[in-house]
C-alpha cells in the first residue's frame, strides 16, 4: 500500500465536505459558516498512550492519520459512521458498546470466508471477530467504525469496519483504504 500524505488528503478531503456543507445550506436557505472537519494532530505522547493503554500498536494509517488529526467530524450524511474519535476515546468493542457483539457476533464464518467477503458490500463477516475490534468512531447513523485485528495485512494495517443495524458489515482491507474510497464518494457528491 502506498503511503498517503495524511496532511495533504485531509485538506482537500475538507475542501470536498466543506463544499457539501455549503450548497447544502445554500439549498435550505440558510446563511453559510466557516467550518472544517479536521481536528489538530495527536502527539507523540497521546499516540502512544492510547497503544499502552490498549495494548497494543496501532495500525500504521491510522496513526498516520491521527498525527494529522486526532479525531475527525463529518457532515451529517445517513452512510457514514460517527465522529472518529481522539486517541483518549478509542476503545475496545467489548467496552465501548458490548450490545454490538451481542447483536452482531453469532455467526461464525471461516476465516478464509471472511476474507472471500471482504468488499462485498453488506457482507458476511466472522462475528466472533466483533470481540477483538477496536472502536474508531462514534454512532452515526445505527453505524459504528472498527478496526479488526483478526484481519491483518502484511503490512500491519487492520481491516476496517463500517458496522450497522442497516448494512451488516461492509469491510476494507485498511483504514487508509476506506478513507480514500470516503474521498472519492464525496467528491463524486460535490462536483458532479
Amino acid at each position: 500500500m502506498e503511503e498517503l500524505n495524511w496532511a495533504k488528503f485531509l485538506n482537500e478531503f475538507n475542501s470536498v465536505l466543506t463544499e457539501i456543507y455549503k450548497l447544502e445550506q445554500l439549498e435550505q436557505g440558510e446563511d453559510v459558516l466557516d467550518i472544517s472537519y479536521i481536528q489538530p494532530g495527536a502527539t507523540a505522547d497521546e499516540i502512544t498512550a492510547a497503544e499502552v493503554r490498549l495494548g497494543i500498536q496501532l495500525p500504521p494509517s491510522y496513526k498516520a492519520f491521527l498525527r494529522v488529526s486526532n479525531g475527525c467530524g463529518w457532515p451529517s450524511d445517513a452512510a457514514q459512521v460517527g465522529r472518529l474519535l481522539s486517541t483518549d476515546k478509542i476503545e475496545w468493542l467489548s467496552s465501548y458498546d458490548p450490545e454490538w457483539i451481542e447483536i452482531y457476533g453469532g455467526d461464525n464464518i471461516s476465516h478464509e470466508e471472511h476474507l472471500d467477503n471482504q468488499d462485498q458490500g453488506m457482507s458476511r463477516f466472522n462475528g466472533r471477530y466483533l470481540e477483538q475490534c477496536l472502536t474508531i468512531s462514534g454512532h452515526g447513523d445505527a453505524c459504528i467504525g472498527l478496526l479488526c485485528p483478526e484481519v491483518m495485512t502484511p503490512e500491519g494495517e487492520w481491516e476496517f469496519w463500517r458496522l450497522g443495524s442497516w448494512c451488516g458489515a461492509d469491510r476494507w482491507p485498511s483504514f487508509q483504504d476506506w478513507m480514500t474510497r470516503n474521498y472519492q464518494r464525496y467528491y463524486r457528491e460535490a462536483y458532479a
